[in-house]
C-alpha cells in the first residue's frame, strides 16, 4: 500500500471512530433524558436532550421532547419557542400544532394561536379547539365594548406564579393556593417551582392585606396542598 493510501485509510478510521463515539454519546444522553422524563424530572431531561442537540441540532424528535417537557412544566415562554421549531417539520404530528396554539394563547398571542387552532382542526377530529375558537370570537365581541367592563386588582395577592382556588372565610379573609417564591421553599422537581401552599389575606377597612403563609394547625406540609373549604362552625 502506498503512503498516500495509508494516510487516507487512517483518516477514514479516525473519522468513523469519531462518528461512532458521537453516536454513542447521543444515544446515552437521550436515554438519560428519557429516564428523567419518566420520573417527571423534566428539568434534567431537558439538559440531557440539549446535549444531544448540541452534537446534532437537526433532530426534530429531540426538539419535540424538549417542547413536551416545557409544556408539562407549564413554562409557556419556552414551550412556545420549542413548539415553533417542532411545527416547522411538515411531518410533525397534528397535536403539536394544538400545543403550539396553547402556548401562543397563554402568551396572549391570540391571532397567531387562532391560526394554529384552525390548522389543527382541519387535520384532526379532536373537538378541543372548537370551544376555544368560539371563545375567541366571543372575546373579540367583548373587546368592542371594553367601556362596559372594569377589572380591578382587589389586593396584593397576585404573584408572577400560580395563585388560584380562593375560599372566602366569613367577611374577614380569603385563603388560596399559591406556589409563589418565598424564603427557602421546597422545590417541586416537576415544575422547578415551590410546592403549593395555602396563603391568607386578611381584610381591614375594606381592603385586603398582603398575603402570608396560612399557619393554622401547621396545615402546610412538605408537598402540594389542595383547595380548602370551611364548615359553618369552623373558627
Amino acid at each position: 500500500m502506498k503512503l498516500s493510501g495509508i494516510k487516507y485509510f487512517l483518516l477514514l478510521c479516525i473519522f468513523f471512530s469519531t462518528q461512532i463515539k458521537v453516536s454513542i454519546a447521543q444515544s446515552r444522553d437521550e436515554k438519560v433524558g428519557d429516564k428523567a422524563y419518566q420520573y417527571f424530572d423534566f428539568a434534567n431531561a431537558i439538559k440531557s436532550y440539549q446535549r444531544v442537540l448540541k452534537s446534532n441540532p437537526d433532530q426534530p424528535a429531540i426538539k419535540e421532547k424538549i417542547a413536551n417537557c416545557y409544556r408539562l412544566m407549564n413554562n409557556t415562554v419556552e414551550m412556545e419557542k420549542w413548539y415553533a421549531e417542532v411545527v416547522k417539520d411538515p411531518s410533525t404530528a397534528a397535536i403539536n400544532k394544538f400545543y403550539y396554539a396553547q402556548a401562543l394563547r397563554s402568551n396572549e398571542k391570540y391571532d397567531a394561536a387562532l391560526k394554529y387552532y384552525n390548522e389543527f382542526k382541519a387535520t384532526s377530529k379532536d373537538a378541543r379547539p372548537l370551544g376555544i375558537i368560539e371563545g375567541y370570537k366571543y372575546v373579540q365581541k367583548l373587546r368592542k365594548g371594553t367601556n362596559s367592563v372594569k377589572i380591578e386588582n382587589l389586593f396584593e395577592a397576585n404573584s408572577p406564579e400560580s395563585d388560584f382556588s380562593p375560599m372566602f372565610y366569613r367577611d374577614t379573609a380569603v385563603i388560596f393556593l399559591s406556589n409563589t417564591k418565598r424564603k427557602n421553599p421546597r422545590i417541586d422537581e416537576w415544575t422547578q417551582l415551590p410546592f403549593l401552599d395555602l396563603y391568607v389575606s386578611s381584610k381591614e377597612k375594606g381592603k385586603h392585606k398582603k398575603p402570608t403563609v396560612f399557619g393554622f394547625a401547621k396545615i402546610n406540609g412538605g408537598y402540594h396542598e389542595g383547595p380548602v373549604s370551611f364548615t359553618k362552625d369552623w373558627g
